[in-house]
């Protein structure tokens, strides 16, 4: 019998580049409501750490980003975020054996729990954002 695993998002090193969201002219002329941030996540420099536990222990690692974005009305008050994630560069990092590490990757590939085979690609939609406190780093749920 397998273990069922919860997966838990702990938080998204960020390494954000501000930008604002474009409006055409008409709609500024039209609109007094303050224009949005769109804050684009560095993906070279980014990584989503996961924790998957189960009953006598767990596992954890990191999985890598094709994308993401942040908004937001003011400077440091999270509106909303959406996030691509490449399932496919699911990394555990828990074990001591690099080959311990690969049969849990698989595990988690497999089609009995991500399958990263039908569905590479997975998106994350942003509700809440909570700075961890530490420098680029948060605490995302969604």
């Amino acid at each position: 019998m397998k273990t069922p695993y919860v997966i838990l998002v702990i938080f998204i090193l960020l390494s954000a580049k501000q930008t604002i969201a474009q409006k055409s002219t008409a709609d500024s002329v039209r609109s007094t409501a303050p224009q949005p941030f769109v804050y684009r996540l560095d993906v070279k420099n980014s990584k989503l750490f996961w924790k998957a536990k189960k009953i006598n222990g767990g596992h954890n690692g990191y999985v890598l980003f094709r994308s993401g974005e942040i908004k937001t009305l003011s400077p440091g008050k999270y509106e909303s975020g959406d996030f691509n994630i490449h399932m496919n560069s699911i990394v555990a990092v828990d074990k001591l054996l690099p080959k311990e590490n690969r049969e849990v990757e698989g595990v988690v590939k497999a089609n009995n729990f991500f399958a990263v085979a039908l569905y590479p690609m997975a998106r994350m939609r942003v509700h809440t954002i909570v700075p961890t406190g530490k420098l680029n780093q948060y605490k995302v749920t969604g």
